[in-house]
């Protein structure tokens, strides 16, 4: 065969080669893609599984309610029931005149009170019917129960009315000009004075103004005078008040003036006096209150036929420390004890105050 015929050979061979490769190659690359396709969405399926796993976790939310109620506090704690808390402190705004009862709704409050005294002091003192000053040592013990009550009335006002029982028991040693020094010992008991009030909201507390009640209280003379240990003042007084509170929970500042005037008798005038007090009840738990406070009275000379007597004006202070609890249903116990500040006051007294809430029938004016 010549090297050309071998030529034309080997060209038709490749040139056949070629074109069958050609049609080979796109039904090769066809199958093999619809191989490997179908593979895809299963993958693709699983990018949101995988996506959530990588997401970062929410923070977790606040338990819910009935959660909470599933899980009851630790021993040692406990939640604070306001409404509790609430009534408990506005039992005893009511019992310190700061707050007044609804309408229909009545206190009857018996109380019992121990004051020890160690006074040196100008007082008066009678012979043959005629007054004088003179100075003494008095030392005395009073034992005091009192019965008050207290009424709801219509238009935010309230009837006040009491009477104390007292037992006195006393050392005096009195130092007479001209005579020398007298000791008696004494004790005595009986009713002091009466007294009947009526107290009248004034202010409802709003954003800058306080709660105000007024109050205007007859104090009579009922109690004896006549024995060694007087069992009333033996005037008949008259004074006005007006008491503030402002909430600040879980706090109550409360503060109240007054003015007390006394009436002349036998040709004695004992002299008006103006008395303060300011302080603080606080919420200490759902049914108990401690409250604080500094009370003050400035007392005037006392004057004798119209004439007023040097050295007898007087300033009282004292400060007292108070718990309250409700102790079942409509019943609240009181406790105070009461420190002198100054040399006019008593020494130190406690106090101990029951009182009962219940409802009146209802009637109409």
């Amino acid at each position: 065969m010549s090297l050309l015929h071998r030529c034309t050979l080997n060209l038709k061979r490749s040139v056949v080669t070629v074109v069958v490769f050609s049609i080979a190659t796109p039904a090769f690359a066809h199958s093999k893609l619809s191989s490997t396709i179908p593979e895809r969405p299963s993958r693709i399926e699983k990018l949101p599984a995988l996506a959530e796993a990588a997401e970062p976790q929410s923070p977790t939310q606040p338990p819910s309610a009935a959660q909470n109620q599933a899980h009851p506090a630790a021993p040692g704690q406990f939640e604070v029931d306001e409404e509790a808390a609430e009534r408990a402190l506005e039992r005893t705004l009511v019992v310190q005149g700061a707050l007044l009862l609804p309408f229909g709704l009545a206190e009857i409050q018996p109380s019992f009170s121990y004051t020890r005294s160690e006074l040196d002091d100008l007082n008066l003192a009678l012979q043959q019917g005629t007054p004088f000053l003179v100075e003494q040592d008095v030392r005395r013990n009073a034992f005091t129960g009192d019965l008050f009550f207290r009424f709801g009335l219509p238009f935010d006002s309230q009837l006040e009315f009491g009477i104390p029982y007292r037992y006195i028991d006393s050392k005096v040693v009195t130092d007479i000009s001209g005579v020398g020094r007298n000791e008696v010992s004494d004790s005595s008991s009986g009713f002091g004075d009466f007294r009947i009030g009526l107290a009248k909201a004034l202010l409802r507390e709003g954003l800058w103004w306080p709660n105000l009640i007024g109050r205007v209280t007859w104090n009579t003379d009922t109690g004896k005078t006549n024995t060694a240990n007087p069992l009333g003042s033996g005037f008949n007084e008259l004074s006005g008040s007006l008491t503030a509170t402002k909430r600040q929970d879980p706090l109550v500042f409360i503060g109240s003036f007054s003015y007390t005037t006394s009436f002349e008798k036998n040709g004695i005038d004992p002299g008006d006096a103006f008395d303060f007090s300011v302080g603080a009840l606080l919420a200490a738990s759902p049914e108990t209150s401690l409250r604080l406070t500094i009370n003050q009275a400035f007392v005037d000379k006392i004057k004798v036929d119209g004439r007023a007597i040097d050295g007898t004006d007087r300033v009282i202070a004292s400060l007292t420390f108070g718990a309250s609890s409700i102790v079942g249903h409509g019943k609240f116990l009181d406790f105070a004890a009461t420190a002198g500040l100054t040399d006019q006051a008593p020494d130190y007294s406690i106090a101990v105050t029951l009182v009962v809430r219940f409802g009146l029938p209802n009637f109409s004016l």
